[in-house]
């Protein structure tokens, strides 16, 4: 039986067609079976897979939800104790000084001594969503770990804006130092991170920073980008050229240019410093430096110039728990004082604190 041609095709390998090379050549062949081992290889890489896939969504999961759970606590503890649902909004209009003695910086103390009787402060950016209290644990660790309701653990990551351990309770340090995380959505003190860019931090230099014995005006100064274990966490100087070349030193390593209006290191009497993690692979910290712009006191106590500043007959401010009744400083007949503030800003408090009292 001989083959049929096909037109114009191609000539074909006697091989190449099915049986041919096994008869051709004696060579007996087998189906190629595919090999159990491979296989159970394969499952075992598949599932896993699926358990790390499965395991991630969970992780992720767990993650988004502790942020909701912090977001939904500090919304609920400014509801608590602030006047108004958007300081941003209520103060729309008003310059920086008019501000710190507008009814809308008024805090409910009680109500969120009622939550917390740690907390000291409250403090406020404009502009940027640092609107939190500030309390002050027994130890620098406490805190890092649990948020305003006490609630600790992987729903807590948030943790609570403190003042040092080492500091005075009613900030009357020469240096007043305060931490806050820096979360990946943003909050806390997230925003002190990007004030390395010089456009940013020229435009965020107001903070407010209230306490029940006092408000005060802060203006920053600095932004300084340091390694975790810089020595920067110092409350007490014994002189005051020591803390001038403290002050200096900042000035002098601030990631951008220190701005014009900035009194000397020497004619600055304290400061506050809000630190920060800057979540690089380094572990380094941010750290903004600011200065009392103006200070509006309630308990009628002179202004501190801080602790080690020479001015020892001054009276003790009261402990954070003991501010003097009334709502506002004006309405109480608060002492306006001055801090380094242009002349004409001050006169205009001290007018409008002279008008409410009248």
């Amino acid at each position: 039986m001989g083959w049929k041609s096909k037109k114009n095709a191609e000539p074909e390998d006697f091989f190449s067609r099915p049986g041919m090379h096994a008869q051709a050549t004696g060579e007996v062949q087998y189906p190629v079976m595919p090999s159990k081992k491979k296989g159970r290889v394969w499952r075992i890489v598949f599932w896993v897979a699926l358990v790390v896939f499965v395991g991630a969504v969970v992780a992720l999961g767990a993650i988004a939800f502790s942020y909701w759970q912090g977001q939904q606590t500090y919304k609920d503890v400014e509801r608590v104790g602030l006047a108004v649902a958007d300081l941003d909004v209520a103060l729309s209009g008003t310059t920086a000084d008019e501000a710190l003695t507008s009814d809308a910086l008024d805090v409910d103390w009680d109500a969120l001594r009622a939550i917390n009787p740690d907390i000291v402060a409250w403090i406020y950016v404009p502009g940027t969503v640092v609107n939190y209290p500030i309390v002050q644990g027994d130890d620098d660790e406490y805190y890092l770990h649990h948020d305003f309701k006490g609630q600790g653990g992987w729903l807590a990551q948030f943790g609570t804006v403190f003042l040092s351990a080492d500091n005075d309770p009613g900030f009357r340090d020469r240096n007043n130092i305060i931490y806050g995380h820096h979360m990946n959505d943003g909050s806390m003190f997230a925003a002190f991170s990007t004030f390395g860019d010089a456009a940013q931090f020229n435009s965020h230099r107001d903070v407010y920073l209230l306490t029940p014995q006092a408000n005060y005006l802060l203006r920053t100064f600095a932004i300084d980008h340091v390694p975790a274990d810089d020595p920067l966490a110092q409350v007490v100087f014994e002189t005051d050229a020591a803390f001038a070349s403290y002050v200096q030193d900042k000035m002098d390593r601030s990631a951008v240019a220190v701005p014009s209006d900035v009194p000397a290191a020497s004619d600055i009497p304290k400061t506050f410093a809000f630190a920060t993690c800057d979540n690089l692979a380094s572990d380094g910290r941010w750290v903004l430096f600011a200065y009392v712009y103006q200070e509006v006191r309630f308990d009628g106590t002179a202004p501190d110039a801080g602790e080690g500043s020479g001015d020892d007959g001054q009276d003790a401010a009261p402990e954070s728990g003991d501010e003097a009744d009334g709502e506002t400083a004006v309405e109480n007949g608060g002492t306006i004082t001055e801090g380094i503030g242009d002349e004409d800003a001050q006169a205009a408090i001290g007018e409008a604190a002279g008008e409410a009292a009248e």
